[in-house]
């Protein structure tokens, strides 16, 4: 929520795409937490839709930063270039090809999360790029 003005004056459709995407998963996320909480059998299958949830909201979070340089590209670039590899590997636990937190979705999942923490670090020091800001 608190990004949301600032992409808006660049791209309000991918503002309101990132919103509605976050969304999506947080409910995704809620869901899938109450299914291990209760013991569901299908708890893991929400637990993956997180994933899956999470990587796309990224998708559209880091092409927004990117085109305004809202953030060092190399930062945004990174993230996109994680996606891919987050989703495919939520899609081989979702599918059955690989065990959840086996290690080749630890290692599938790892630049993208390394990527958020990052992301979140340069936003608490750096803040966003005030000069993109400032253009509309």
């Amino acid at each position: 929520m608190v990004i949301f003005p600032i992409v808006s004056r660049h791209s309000g459709n991918l503002a309101r795409g990132y919103l509605a995407a976050r969304i999506f998963e947080g409910t995704a996320l809620v869901v899938g937490t109450i299914a291990v909480l209760s013991l569901l059998a299908l708890s893991r299958e929400f637990v993956v839709g997180g994933q899956i949830v999470f990587s796309l909201t990224a998708l559209v979070l880091n092409f927004a930063v990117y085109r305004p340089r809202l953030v060092p590209r190399a930062i945004s670039l990174w993230g996109l270039i994680g996606v891919p590899l987050a989703l495919s590997g939520g899609l081989l636990v979702l599918f059955g090809v690989v065990a959840d937190s086996s290690a080749i979705q630890t290692a599938l999942t790892f630049p993208l999360a390394a990527q958020e923490m990052v992301f979140a670090i340069w936003l608490i020091v750096k803040r966003l790029n005030p000069s993109a800001i400032a253009t509309q």
